[in-house]
């Protein structure tokens, strides 16, 4: 967020994943309210969108703990910062 970070402007940031496999979902929604913090109308200067692969979910070959980690951490994360967790359901 640094690099493109402007006293003047909002920025949005879109994260891309499917796993999650260290660390804590605390820790790393905690580091993200420190730098990206609110102003005086409850905005944050990073609006912050996520995308996440449900539909490998119904696939028990594919479900794993890392994955589930991924989703819950994206959906807080958009969530707290002003943006919007998209979820794929479809491969094609």
């Amino acid at each position: 967020m640094r690099v493109y970070f402007r006293k003047d402007a909002r920025i949005s940031l879109y994260v891309f994943g499917d796993d999650f496999s260290s660390g804590s979902i605390n820790t790393v929604l905690s580091e993200v309210a420190r730098i990206n913090k609110q102003d005086v109308y409850c905005k944050t200067r990073v609006r912050i969108h996520t995308f996440g692969f449900p539909v490998l979910f119904t696939n028990p070959a594919y479900r794993n703990e890392n994955r589930v980690r991924f989703a819950h951490l994206m959906c807080l994360l958009a969530e707290q910062n002003a943006g919007s967790f998209v979820g794929l359901t479809d491969v094609k």
